[in-house]
């Protein structure tokens, strides 16, 4: 069971992941089987992020944010959550290899 799972590997996943790394052990990151960094990836130049003043390459942001997120515990698996429960006190995700909690 996990206590931290993080639907999305785009700008928003990849920056709650590292988060939550630092606090929880081994937060789960789910990405996408086909569209892994969200539509960052697809863009050639990113003017408005902190820190890169003459801007930066959008995959290459993407691939450095999951790079952070990874050395600091995250485990990222690149595929397509199919269904998720809520319902219970234990809540359910379930993607093509199993239920993860």
């Amino acid at each position: 069971m996990r206590e931290v799972i993080v639907i999305g590997s785009g700008p928003a996943g990849c920056t709650a992941a590292p988060y939550a790394a630092r606090a929880q052990p081994k937060p789960l990151l789910f990405g996408s089987s086909i569209f892994v960094g969200g539509s960052l990836t697809t863009t050639a130049e990113v003017e408005n992020f902190p820190g890169f003043p003459e801007g930066i390459d959008g995959p290459d942001l993407m691939n450095s944010r999951r790079a952070q997120a990874e050395r600091l515990g995250a485990e990222l698996i690149d595929d397509d959550i199919v269904s998720v429960d809520l319902t219970g006190e234990i809540k359910e995700l379930t993607d093509s290899e199993g239920t993860v909690r």
